[in-house]
């Protein structure tokens, strides 16, 4: 069974498992739904720091597990995702349809390993390689902020010049350079991003948008988002919902590859 580009996007982002439902005790959930804000002064300080402040958040480890629906032009399905992450250092992801494992990876910096279990077989690819493929740059970094609810790319971006844009209920703070756009949109009555969305020149762009969280501590995490990755010639959408989470438990960071696997062609 080759590797499509489906697939490879799946592998690229997130992993999961079949798993029944679990709200877990304590965790506080917010929909993110415009409300009025009194408070103009708190507004303005949201607005000057809200970026830094959410991309500064502190975490260590994070374990998670969704219900997945995936669609393209050609095709939709439903499945299950878990994923276990040690920050800036790498994240297993599993696969299953109908119960049944069908892919396990573990991504680094630097390459996506995999095991194919319906074939038996297994593969690696770089980063690069899948970043050329999809025409939407990914990097672990990047994953792990999507699934914290963190500004995707900031630390790239930060520093350019920004444009903010003031709306009744909510902000939208833009980075542009000669090669690439970041748009954030947060909410000024809700600590977390509605929206974030990163175009390329190519015509090549990454969407997220948030549609409700949970906090943990003093973590927001998002509970529901939808990730598109769009190009010229394709629309992938992936829409995520939370049934567990765990946050800053240390997990087991590792994959091991049978004796028995070939190389997947």
């Amino acid at each position: 069974m080759k590797i499509s580009l489906f697939i490879l996007l799946l592998v690229g982002i997130v992993s999961f498992s079949c798993s029944k439902k679990v709200v877990p005790q304590g965790a506080e959930t917010a929909v993110l739904t415009p409300k009025d804000s009194t408070n103009s002064e708190t507004q303005n300080l949201r607005r000057t720091r809200y970026l830094d402040s959410i991309h500064q958040q502190k975490w260590s480890h994070f374990y998670a597990k969704y219900s997945v629906h995936y669609a393209d032009s050609k095709r939709s399905f439903n499945f299950k995702l878990s994923i276990k992450s040690a920050k800036d250092s790498a994240t297993t992801a599993l696969i299953s349809l109908a119960n049944i494992p069908i892919f396990n990876s573990l991504i680094t910096k630097d390459s996506i390993v995999y095991l194919n279990k319906k074939d038996r077989c297994c593969g690696r690819f770089p980063i690069q390689a899948i970043n050329k493929l999809l025409g939407v740059g990914i990097t672990l970094e990047n994953l792990e902020e999507l699934f914290l609810g963190l500004p995707l790319g900031y630390e790239e971006v930060k520093d350019l010049p920004e444009q903010e844009v003031n709306m009744q209920d909510s902000c939208r703070f833009t980075y542009k350079n000669e090669r690439i756009t970041n748009v954030y949109v947060i909410l000024l009555s809700s600590p977390a991003l509605l929206s974030e969305n990163i175009q390329l020149q190519e015509k090549n762009s990454l969407e997220v948008q948030y549609l409700e969280w949970k906090k943990y501590g003093s973590l927001f995490v998002p509970s529901q988002l939808t990730l598109k990755i769009i190009s010229p010639s394709e629309t992938f959408t992936v829409h995520f919902t939370l049934d567990k989470h765990e946050l800053d438990i240390p997990q087991e960071i590792s994959l091991q590859i049978p004796d028995n696997y070939a190389p997947c062609n």
